[in-house]
């Protein structure tokens, strides 16, 4: 089977908009193919010029271990900086605090934790 196109119309978002909103979503499918289309780069883009989270960012909050897995081995930044100065690794530190209560939740978010450590994913802004 061939990787399907995307599908194009003035009336959908863009591909960027597209792949937050899968990540949002947890639609691992769509974020899978969004990336095999858009490789590294789309990995890498902010969601607007104001605010500079990037699909990494999001995954983090999430505590979504395996969208960020995925964005990291598409060579996500995991030393971007949102425009508030937040890390990727402390929006998961937060996360795995967050889903603390939650057993399978909490063990993700703390697995994700331990990724972007071993990665080399800095705590705070340079």
């Amino acid at each position: 089977e061939f990787l399907p196109t995307l599908p194009t119309s003035s009336s959908l978002p863009s591909s960027i908009q597209q792949l937050f909103d899968a990540i949002c979503r947890s639609d691992m499918k769509s974020l899978l193919l969004l990336l095999a289309h858009g490789g590294s780069e789309m990995a890498n883009n902010v969601l607007s010029p104001r605010d500079l989270r990037t699909p990494l960012h999001l995954a983090c909050a999430m505590g979504n271990l395996p969208m960020a897995q995925l964005l990291i081995w598409y060579n996500a930044n995991v030393k971007a900086v949102d425009q508030d100065g937040r890390t990727c690794l402390a929006l998961a530190r937060a996360a795995h605090r967050a889903a603390g209560a939650s057993e399978s939740s909490g063990a993700q978010a703390g697995a994700l934790v331990e990724l972007l450590v071993a990665t080399g994913a800095p705590e705070h802004a340079a």
